[in-house]
């Protein structure tokens, strides 16, 4: 795990400093940049990683509050809290 270091993501999440890992550090951040991203958007951005590991770290996400899910199943899009 890395300490998050995107300030435009920490002053988003009220200044906290997060451990987060690589994927999810690349997801929080394709997610921040586009305003939100679906699960067809983020397989190119990861692209060695299965859906359903990248499903796992986004539910990790979802859990630590970071972000939400809007929608359901394949046109869930995931957005910054």
């Amino acid at each position: 795990r890395r300490l998050s270091l995107d300030d435009k993501i920490k002053a988003k999440l009220g200044g906290k400093q997060l451990a987060l890992n690589d994927r999810q550090m690349r997801i929080m951040e394709y997610i921040e940049s586009r305003g939100g991203a679906t699960m067809k958007e983020l397989k190119p951005v990861l692209p060695m990683i299965s859906e359903d590991t990248i499903l796992r770290e986004l539910y990790s996400l979802i859990k630590q509050k970071l972000i939400k899910k809007k929608g359901s199943r394949k046109a869930a899009k995931y957005v910054i809290r």
